[in-house]
């Protein structure tokens, strides 16, 4: 009987100290920036394919397409400063994802970890 009680008076202290743990590190708020980080490269990403169809229409000239690029480097920029970090786990994760992806195998070695 008394493995029972040291369980649950130990549950009582674990619960609203792993509660607040929760409430500080905001995984709720964190999840969401990462979303909207995910979903402002990926339109960026199409924004750059229709960039890269059009180069080989006449109706765009090399100007246009130098400008188009210049945009989107600028704002690759903007999203990289302003998203939240990824932990090294996970930007090794993706990585390795992007280069079975790509099927390049020194992606990795092009691509450098954001600060």
């Amino acid at each position: 009987m008394g493995y029972w009680k040291f369980f649950r008076n130990l549950l009582a202290i674990a619960v609203p100290v792993l509660a607040a743990l929760i409430t500080f590190l905001n995984f709720d708020a964190r999840s969401a920036q990462h979303h909207h980080a995910g979903a402002r490269f990926s339109a960026l990403k199409r924004r750059l394919g229709l960039a890269i169809a059009r180069r080989g229409t006449e109706s765009t000239s090399p100007e246009i397409t130098r400008a188009t690029l210049e945009e989107a480097c600028k704002e690759w920029n903007s999203l990289t400063e302003s998203t939240p970090a990824l932990y090294q786990k996970d930007w090794k994760k993706f990585v390795a994802r992007s280069e079975r992806e790509l099927g390049q195998n020194n992606l990795s070695s092009a691509m450098t970890r954001p600060a």
